[in-house]
């Protein structure tokens, strides 16, 4: 039983890295502009980790820039926890966030920035626990499978195309304590 789940879980990362893949590859052909001025987006996609749930997570955030120096976005983590629960089953969270950031710095091609982020994980489970019985969601949060999140972090991004580039956070809180991904600036927005 194992062994199947863990090729169930090797074909679902094999097909999200696609589509996250095809994204970066499709938003790459749009125009850009600096990220830190009003009107101006940047969508993030990469993979993460924490210290307390540490299978690699999936991520992605859109950050508009709502005044100079300022952006709001919104953050999308899927973690499939599964090996971390000793069952015959499986255990994903996913978690979504409003992300309010700072920007500092003039360079067009670095992006500092801090801030945090509001959100809440979604939990799903299903299967047995390795003595027979059924386990619950229930058994993460009595009364609920939907946990508030609050997270602080601090972040850089380096675009070296003007288009394109790296992104790296650092993060106190859930759903992550790292992440690496690929930026690509998005037309501004009107």
């Amino acid at each position: 039983m194992k062994t199947s789940i863990e090729s169930l879980k090797k074909n679902s990362n094999q097909r999200i890295f696609k589509i996250i893949a095809v994204i970066v590859l499709l938003l790459v052909q749009v125009s850009a502009f600096s990220q830190k001025n009003t009107g101006d987006a940047v969508l993030t996609v990469g993979v993460s980790r924490g210290l307390i749930i540490t299978e690699p997570s999936f991520n992605t955030a859109y950050d508009f820039a709502v005044a100079n120096k300022f952006s709001l976005g919104l953050g999308l983590t899927y973690t499939d926890c599964t090996d971390q629960i000793n069952s015959a089953g499986t255990l994903t969270r996913t978690n979504i966030g409003l992300r309010p950031l700072f920007h500092f710095g003039n360079n067009p091609n670095w992006d500092f920035y801090t801030g945090f982020r509001l959100g809440a994980s979604f939990w799903a489970g299903s299967g047995h626990e390795n003595d027979g019985g059924e386990f619950s969601i229930h058994v993460i949060q009595p009364g609920g499978s939907v946990i508030p999140t609050v997270q602080t972090l601090a972040g850089i991004r380096y675009l070296s195309s003007g288009r394109v580039g790296l992104n790296s956070e650092i993060a106190f809180g859930f759903p992550y304590t790292y992440s690496l991904g690929i930026s690509v600036k998005i037309a501004k927005v009107q």
